[in-house]
């Protein structure tokens, strides 16, 4: 190896822990949520979620996902119709499972939450889909 290449690799070498160091900082710093992006007055550790959901249906929110994910994952209230959804809230067979439905006030805020960020039916003919 001639002695010309040796400045050449140790200002490599150098550049090259200079580089890693600087991502390894910035990884700490997002760890610890320093760097943490915030969309609007919320901040994206604070949600949870990827939609923001206001705080009148947080609650409703929180009592859906604590009565639907302890059987499975409970999907985005966006794929069902709110038909569906209203369905779903009165009836006690579960997709062949016999479940004890909510009762009020809990229904009714898991409904205005799942009323709020579900879709409404493109078509009345297709009937209510499951």
């Amino acid at each position: 190896m001639s002695h010309s290449r040796l400045p050449h690799q140790r200002r490599s070498r150098r550049y090259s822990l200079l580089i890693r160091c600087c991502l390894l900082l910035v990884t700490v710093l997002i760890s610890l949520g320093i760097t943490t992006p915030s969309i609007g007055q919320y901040s994206v550790s604070a949600i949870g979620t990827v939609d923001v959901v206001p705080p009148e249906f947080q609650l409703g929110q929180e009592l859906y996902l604590e009565n639907c994910a302890t059987c499975h994952i409970p999907i985005p209230p966006s794929v069902l119709p709110r038909q569906t959804w209203q369905q779903i809230l009165q009836d006690s067979q579960h997709y062949g499972t016999q479940i004890e439905p909510l009762v009020d006030p809990a229904r009714l805020l898991v409904w205005n939450y799942l009323r709020h960020f579900s879709r409404s039916m493109t078509v009345a003919e297709e009937g209510i889909p499951f």
